[in-house]
């Protein structure tokens, strides 16, 4: 934690927001049940280290973006919109397993989003599209 919380001050002194991307493991337990999202959560300063969620990767892990959302009020300022299907592949954003337009109505305090697509087949401009009827709920 101390590299993530030095990184994140040389970050801040230079006059950006530092914003830390998870993956599935950092919501699994460890075997001694800790939860590496609620460590760095509780040991990071969020004045300077803020979260970037990817709700793909919360999803696959098992937990639920929403009870983090609630745990950890105003740390998650951006959230990056993918999704996967039941078969482990990725998928046009709403067309998976992430609970993508649930979070999105009930959270209004996202600041920033980026979705991907890639690998998935699907053109932009239909994807841009699925992205707004994801958004309607």
């Amino acid at each position: 934690m101390g590299n993530i919380n030095a990184i994140a001050d040389k970050v801040v002194a230079g006059g950006l927001k530092c914003l830390y991307h998870n993956h599935d493991f950092e919501f699994k337990p460890d075997k001694g049940g800790k939860v590496a999202i609620e460590y760095i959560i509780e040991n990071s300063d969020p004045e300077k280290l803020n979260l970037q969620m990817d709700l793909c990767w919360v999803t696959k892990a098992g937990a639920d973006p929403i009870a983090y959302f609630d745990k950890a009020p105003g740390r998650f300022f951006a959230w990056h919109v993918k999704d996967m299907d039941d078969q482990g592949r990725f998928a046009p954003s709403a067309k998976g397993a992430s609970t993508l337009s649930v979070s999105w109505r009930r959270k209004k305090s996202l600041v920033w989003s980026s979705t991907a697509w890639s690998r998935t087949g699907t053109t932009t401009t239909r994807h841009w599209k699925m992205w707004q009827l994801a958004m309607k709920g």
